[in-house]
């Protein structure tokens, strides 16, 4: 395509409802766009023609198509966690992501986080398209990312900022199985040695195999007891722990052999 007038012309031309178009506004946006920092201050037209973008950028050209499609979409703004030092220094992310109307619904995407990842470590972006940031519930989306405005958390009960700020960190593989409900609520969990500590998820999905594993601080990892009994249901997973060691840990719950939530961990005699 030359100009994003001829992807809009393309997709009006060739799908019938609001869905199929937006799902094909979204699609060519995270198939063709890449992360890149240098593009941090280009607008639509720039991120089309330069085919790179950082968050921004991608909602702005999502903005932009909608419009030519007459598809209901706005830019929303706010603050995501991103990985395991969140948990250490607190430091969110400022963040982009779009809000779109389909047959009457508010939707919530993130073309950014579903065109692919970006390695820190590398510098590099890896694209692969991830369908859970794409019409993702409201209730999960909540997990890692808070908007500027209540409003846009599209929840019928909003959270508040320290609500948020003071959940434990969710890794971006929890969407797959849409946690709805969670305990212990807070990130930093206070425990006396030997003493219970009660764990329960509820969620659309529960894993098939669950784990646990106790880091010592951010590269150290080894996994805990294996005598843990873990109760589930269709729509709930619990199960108790006991600590023997005094000490600050980081405690990643583990969902089908993935990092799914991070709390952080007090241990005292």
């Amino acid at each position: 395509f030359k100009s994003t007038g001829a992807i809009s012309k393309y997709i009006n031309e060739t799908f019938s409802t609001d869905h199929e178009k937006f799902r094909a506004v979204f699609r060519w946006v995270t198939d063709n766009i890449s992360y890149n920092y240098s593009a941090r201050n280009a607008n639509a037209q720039e991120v089309f023609k330069s085919k790179t973008a950082v968050c921004n950028g991608y909602s702005e050209l999502i903005k932009l198509l909608c419009d030519s499609c007459n598809i209901k979409c706005r830019m929303v703004t706010g603050f995501v966690k991103l990985d395991l030092n969140y948990l250490v220094y607190k430091n969110d992310s400022a963040h982009a992501w779009n809000i779109v109307g389909l047959g009457g619904r508010e939707y919530l995407v993130d073309a950014t986080w579903a065109a692919g990842q970006y390695n820190h470590s590398t510098n590099k972006f890896i694209k692969e398209f991830d369908e859970l940031y794409f019409l993702t519930p409201p209730e999960t989306f909540i997990l890692n990312h808070f908007p500027d405005y209540l409003v846009d958390q599209l929840l019928k009960n909003p959270i508040t900022e320290e609500t948020f700020r003071n959940s434990p960190l969710f890794c971006y593989k929890a969407f797959n199985y849409e946690v709805t409900s969670f305990l212990p609520v807070s990130s930093t969990i206070m425990v006396k040695r030997n003493d219970k500590i009660s764990f329960s998820y509820g969620m659309t999905y529960p894993p098939v195999h669950m784990s646990v594993e106790l880091l010592n601080g951010l590269a150290d990892t080894h996994p805990l007891q294996s005598d843990i009994v873990f109760q589930g249901t269709d729509d709930r997973v619990s199960f108790n722990l006991q600590f023997d060691n005094p000490g600050e840990y980081f405690l990643c719950i583990c969902f089908d052999e993935e990092d799914a939530i991070y709390y952080k961990l007090q241990v005292t005699k």
